[in-house]
């Protein structure tokens, strides 16, 4: 049985909209509701915010790419917290 989506969509009035198995499907969600929509991991931490400049210029897929990787340098901050700033993420 597949988990909940990690990508978490909401409103600039921190209203739950979707949740999304990929980050570039959350992106083309956060895009339709605007300037300061956000995505988050597992309802938690803010992975990207929609700014001005992507309501001039949406590109959910290059949006997508900064979620991910915001996603990983996140991952690999719980990891280097739990076994230490030399352990090896990979």
């Amino acid at each position: 049985m597949a988990g909940s989506p990690a990508y978490k969509v909401y409103t600039k009035q921190g209203e739950y909209v979707a949740a999304c198995k990929q980050p570039e499907d959350a992106a083309a969600v956060a895009q339709m509701h605007g300037v300061g929509s956000t995505i988050r991991y597992m309802h938690g931490v803010v992975l990207y915010t929609w700014t001005p400049e992507d309501a001039r210029n949406p590109q959910p897929g290059t949006t997508g790419v900064v979620v991910r990787h915001a996603l990983h340098e996140y991952q690999a901050k719980k990891y280097a917290e739990v076994h230490g700033p030399k352990a090896v993420v990979g």
